[in-house]
């Protein structure tokens, strides 16, 4: 298994859902703090985390998960990350 810290900003609005089991589930996109080369990291989070969470377009955050293949036509056409935690970053 991999584990994933990331460090980035929110860049929309988390969208509320729940999966195909009835559980809740948010999904957001997060870019990272990287000014050179900044990437945008699709996020998901289920249950009590997704219950929980209380973002917006700006935050920044701390995400922990692991990363999960999206697969097209059998190929890996990119990754998403299951959050395991999310901490939103104080003003500083």
């Amino acid at each position: 298994m991999n584990g994933v810290m990331l460090t980035g900003t929110v860049v929309d609005s988390p969208r509320q859902k729940q999966s195909t089991n009835g559980i809740p589930k948010v999904e957001f996109m997060v870019e990272s703090l990287t000014k050179a080369l900044p990437l945008r990291f699709f996020v998901i989070c289920f249950g009590q985390l997704a219950e929980s969470l209380n973002l917006s377009p700006g935050d920044g955050v701390i995400v922990l998960g692991r990363l999960e293949p999206n697969l097209k036509d059998g190929r890996v056409a990119g990754f998403s990350l299951l959050a395991n935690n999310v901490e939103v970053l104080g003003a500083g």
